[in-house]
Protein backbone atom coordinates (compact mmCIF):
# COMPACT_ATOMS: atom_id res chain seq x y z
CA UNK A 1 0.00 0.00 0.00
CA UNK A 2 1.28 3.63 -0.86
CA UNK A 3 2.27 5.81 1.85
CA UNK A 4 -0.50 8.50 0.68
CA UNK A 5 -3.49 5.89 0.57
CA UNK A 6 -1.96 4.19 4.15
CA UNK A 7 -2.41 8.21 5.61
CA UNK A 8 -5.84 8.55 4.38
CA UNK A 9 -6.99 5.16 6.15
CA UNK A 10 -5.62 6.78 9.26
CA UNK A 11 -7.64 9.48 8.56
CA UNK A 12 -5.10 11.75 7.25
CA UNK A 13 -6.20 13.93 4.48
CA UNK A 14 -3.25 14.56 2.65
CA UNK A 15 -5.00 16.66 -0.06
CA UNK A 16 -5.70 19.71 2.75
CA UNK A 17 -2.59 19.46 3.84
CA UNK A 18 -1.00 19.22 0.38
CA UNK A 19 -2.98 22.76 0.12
CA UNK A 20 -1.77 24.17 3.31
CA UNK A 21 1.98 22.94 2.11
CA UNK A 22 1.69 20.89 5.01
CA UNK A 23 2.30 17.38 2.44
CA UNK A 24 4.13 16.64 -0.53
CA UNK A 25 5.81 13.54 -1.80
CA UNK A 26 8.46 13.80 -4.53
CA UNK A 27 9.74 10.31 -6.74
CA UNK A 28 13.17 9.17 -5.60
CA UNK A 29 14.30 8.47 -8.50
CA UNK A 30 14.33 12.41 -9.37
CA UNK A 31 15.66 13.25 -5.98
CA UNK A 32 18.53 10.57 -6.69
CA UNK A 33 19.45 12.45 -9.70
CA UNK A 34 19.60 15.94 -7.96
CA UNK A 35 21.57 14.61 -5.53
CA UNK A 36 24.06 13.29 -8.01
CA UNK A 37 27.07 14.76 -9.83
CA UNK A 38 29.48 12.93 -11.99
CA UNK A 39 28.20 9.83 -10.40
CA UNK A 40 29.01 11.23 -6.72
CA UNK A 41 26.22 12.29 -4.04
CA UNK A 42 26.67 16.37 -3.48
CA UNK A 43 26.25 17.85 -0.38
CA UNK A 44 25.47 21.10 -1.81
CA UNK A 45 22.51 19.40 -3.93
CA UNK A 46 21.28 17.73 -0.93
CA UNK A 47 21.16 21.28 0.96
CA UNK A 48 19.66 22.63 -2.06
CA UNK A 49 17.19 20.32 -1.92
CA UNK A 50 16.74 20.75 1.64
CA UNK A 51 15.84 24.70 1.38
CA UNK A 52 13.35 23.81 -1.97
CA UNK A 53 11.47 21.35 -0.45
CA UNK A 54 12.30 20.79 3.32
CA UNK A 55 12.19 23.98 4.80
CA UNK A 56 8.68 25.13 3.05
CA UNK A 57 7.59 22.13 4.97
CA UNK A 58 9.03 22.63 8.36
CA UNK A 59 7.42 26.61 7.88
CA UNK A 60 4.13 25.01 7.08
CA UNK A 61 3.54 22.54 10.50
CA UNK A 62 1.55 23.44 13.09
CA UNK A 63 2.89 21.57 15.68
CA UNK A 64 5.01 23.25 18.17
CA UNK A 65 8.28 22.75 18.14
CA UNK A 66 7.37 22.64 13.97
CA UNK A 67 8.16 19.24 13.31
CA UNK A 68 8.44 17.32 10.03
CA UNK A 69 8.04 13.52 9.29
CA UNK A 70 9.92 12.25 6.13
CA UNK A 71 10.03 9.29 4.48
CA UNK A 72 12.69 8.03 1.94
CA UNK A 73 13.82 5.79 -0.32
CA UNK A 74 16.98 7.19 -2.07
CA UNK A 75 19.05 5.28 0.51
CA UNK A 76 17.57 1.93 -0.53
CA UNK A 77 18.16 2.96 -4.37
CA UNK A 78 21.63 3.61 -3.68
CA UNK A 79 22.37 0.14 -1.77
CA UNK A 80 20.27 -1.44 -5.20
CA UNK A 81 22.75 -0.01 -7.04
CA UNK A 82 25.51 -1.01 -5.27
CA UNK A 83 26.65 2.29 -3.83
CA UNK A 84 26.94 1.08 -0.32
CA UNK A 85 29.24 3.73 0.96
CA UNK A 86 27.10 6.45 -0.62
CA UNK A 87 23.96 5.31 0.17
CA UNK A 88 25.90 5.40 4.23
CA UNK A 89 26.71 8.94 3.16
CA UNK A 90 23.30 10.03 2.51
CA UNK A 91 22.35 8.98 5.75
CA UNK A 92 24.83 10.96 6.97
CA UNK A 93 23.80 14.29 5.23
CA UNK A 94 20.48 13.29 7.04
CA UNK A 95 21.55 13.13 10.70
CA UNK A 96 23.56 16.28 10.10
CA UNK A 97 20.11 17.88 9.42
CA UNK A 98 18.50 16.23 12.02
CA UNK A 99 21.11 18.07 14.66
CA UNK A 100 19.74 21.44 13.02
CA UNK A 101 15.64 20.98 12.55
CA UNK A 102 13.26 19.47 14.08
CA UNK A 103 12.38 16.10 11.79
CA UNK A 104 11.41 12.61 11.76
CA UNK A 105 12.78 10.49 9.02
CA UNK A 106 11.27 7.10 8.20
CA UNK A 107 13.77 4.99 5.94
CA UNK A 108 12.20 2.73 4.27
CA UNK A 109 14.43 -0.59 2.97
CA UNK A 110 13.15 -3.86 1.48
CA UNK A 111 14.79 -6.52 3.02
CA UNK A 112 15.37 -7.75 -0.68
CA UNK A 113 17.74 -5.38 -1.38
CA UNK A 114 20.16 -6.76 1.11
CA UNK A 115 20.46 -10.04 -0.42
CA UNK A 116 24.06 -10.22 -0.53
CA UNK A 117 25.88 -11.79 2.99
CA UNK A 118 28.91 -10.75 2.12
CA UNK A 119 27.79 -7.03 2.61
CA UNK A 120 26.50 -7.44 6.31
CA UNK A 121 28.97 -5.22 7.84
CA UNK A 122 28.08 -2.65 5.37
CA UNK A 123 24.24 -3.19 6.35
CA UNK A 124 24.76 -3.12 10.00
CA UNK A 125 26.91 0.44 9.30
CA UNK A 126 23.58 1.37 7.52
CA UNK A 127 21.60 0.35 10.72
CA UNK A 128 23.80 2.15 12.70
CA UNK A 129 23.13 5.13 11.51
CA UNK A 130 19.29 5.17 12.81
CA UNK A 131 18.63 5.72 16.60
CA UNK A 132 15.83 3.11 15.53
CA UNK A 133 15.91 0.02 13.12
CA UNK A 134 11.69 -1.53 13.51
CA UNK A 135 12.18 -4.66 11.22
CA UNK A 136 9.17 -5.20 9.02
CA UNK A 137 9.65 -8.15 7.14
CA UNK A 138 10.18 -11.88 9.05
CA UNK A 139 13.19 -12.50 7.34
CA UNK A 140 15.06 -9.54 8.79
CA UNK A 141 13.70 -10.32 11.86
CA UNK A 142 15.34 -13.69 12.11
CA UNK A 143 18.50 -12.56 10.81
CA UNK A 144 18.94 -9.48 13.22
CA UNK A 145 18.11 -12.19 15.89
CA UNK A 146 21.12 -14.62 14.52
CA UNK A 147 23.63 -11.11 14.48
CA UNK A 148 23.72 -11.40 10.43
Amino acid sequence: MRIAERLRAQGVDTNTAARKGRYVTVDAFQVLAHLTVNGKLSKARFDEFIREVFLPLEAAAESKPKLVAVGGEVVSLLWAEGRAEAAIELEHFWNELAERVCCRLRCFYPIASFPDPGQNELFLKLCAEHAAVIPHEQRLKKSLRKGI
